[in-house]
């Protein structure tokens, strides 16, 4: 699982929702998942991110006024994104 968002568009009094630098959780097949430090899967994300989609290898994140990221497969086992 590869996840990110935030969102900006709030109250003032309530503030950003941006803690969510993104995060890739790997499953064991059991329907357990351990999380993957963004150092190891190279999965870091900033802004409002609104959609991730798989493109073969490639993993396009795009953002609210920010131009998209696009990340690389870096190995077969999954464990960077």
């Amino acid at each position: 699982i590869v996840a990110a968002g935030n969102f900006y568009g709030v109250e003032p009094q309530i503030g950003r929702m941006d803690a969510l630098r993104g995060i890739v959780l790997l499953g064991d097949g059991t329907g357990q998942f351990t999380p993957v430090t963004a150092r190891e899967s190279g999965f870091w994300m900033t802004g409002q991110v609104r959609d991730l989609i798989r493109l073969g290898t490639r993993l396009v994140a795009l953002r609210n006024d920010a131009p998209a990221v696009v990340f690389e497969q870096r190995n077969e086992s999954g464990r960077g994104v």
